[in-house]
């Protein structure tokens, strides 16, 4: 039915430790953070330099993604994790 085969060019778990030495070496810590919480979410790069902190719930911890990949029909809320949660403080 669907003649395009799938990619082969994620990261394994074996290259993470790797990925993640490479994300700490960076010397700017705004950078090293949206790396990081890139990582930890599986968001797209855009929509984590898109989203916004007004967007936020810090009592419920998510984010709300306005206009993520395929627009604003497909606005979605984001749960945080602990790790990803850290990195937006830190960041602030």
């Amino acid at each position: 039915f669907h003649m395009e085969k799938a990619r082969k060019n994620g990261m394994s778990p074996e290259q993470l430790p790797a990925c993640y030495a490479q994300v700490q070496a960076l010397d700017n810590p705004i950078r090293r953070e949206m790396h990081l919480f890139t990582l930890l979410s599986g968001l797209r790069k855009t929509d984590v330099l898109t989203s916004q902190s007004s967007k936020v719930n810090w009592t419920k911890p998510s984010i709300f993604l306005l206009s993520p990949k395929g627009g604003d029909e497909r606005a979605f809320e984001l749960p945080l994790s602990r790790p990803m949660v850290e990195c937006l403080k830190r960041v602030k």
